[in-house]
């Protein structure tokens, strides 16, 4: 809408000249929000998918949970949130719904245990159709994907699954944590899906700095979904 963003722009040539031929020139556009659009939140649309495999007993599963429960309260009762757990099976803990019980929200995260193997395309098929359950004008769609291992004979699924969620305007950001994740794999889901690269959480300590991190940059989203013409 008009006076909700300035735009800025720098041609790279001071001149072109006269050639009678097809000619490249680039363009750098920069757009800021106005101080007026600064302050207005988007509202979020968060569904976190978690590896809760047996490699996440520990220390591991722990942190990651208390980083979760962080999220949480952060959220306005506007924002919309899901969290779903997966191992070699799947289930939804948080089914998508306004964060308005951050008290029930968090204790049913305190129930998560770990358990099985690693099938990672069964987290985001469940985590996107949560995701798309609602209609939230403008929100920030994202899913969180956080595992710390080797997905099982589903990585083209999981590929494809990137793919879809790019359709849909979800975009995936992956979380590796430990030393064992599929770098390669979880980039190219962040990447396909028009989110980031894995973020690496090198000790489970600092799961707690990088959700507060990645949710940090949800909420600095002023626009999406822009066009030039």
């Amino acid at each position: 809408m008009p006076g909700e963003v300035t735009l800025a722009h720098q041609v790279g040539k001071d001149f072109m000249p006269v050639t009678g031929g097809s000619q490249v020139a680039y363009v750098l556009i920069e757009t800021k929000p106005t101080e007026l659009m600064a302050q207005v939140r988007m509202p979020l649309n968060f569904a976190l998918v978690l590896d809760h495999s047996g490699s996440m007993k520990g220390a591991k599963l722990k942190n990651v949970k208390e980083a979760v429960k962080m999220v949480i309260d952060r959220l306005e009762p506007t924002d919309y949130i899901s969290v779903v757990i997966f191992d070699d099976t799947c289930q939804v803990i948080i089914p998508s719904m306004p964060a308005r019980d951050p008290v029930g929200m968090k204790a049913a995260i305190d129930r998560i245990r770990d358990a099985g193997g690693t099938t990672m395309s069964l987290g985001m098929i469940q985590g996107l159709n949560e995701l798309r359950r609602w209609n939230i004008p403008n929100a920030i769609n994202r899913m969180i994907l956080l595992t710390d291992g080797v997905t099982y004979g589903d990585a083209e699924r999981c590929r494809q699954l990137a793919r879809d969620a790019r359709a849909a305007g979800i975009s995936i950001y992956p979380l590796g944590i430990g030393q064992d994740w599929d770098e390669s794999l979880l980039d190219t889901i962040g990447e396909m899906s028009g989110g980031m690269p894995a973020e690496f959480i090198r000790n489970p300590s600092d799961a707690m700095t990088v959700f507060e991190q990645q949710f940090q940059s949800a909420v600095a989203v002023a626009v999406r979904n822009t066009t030039l013409t």
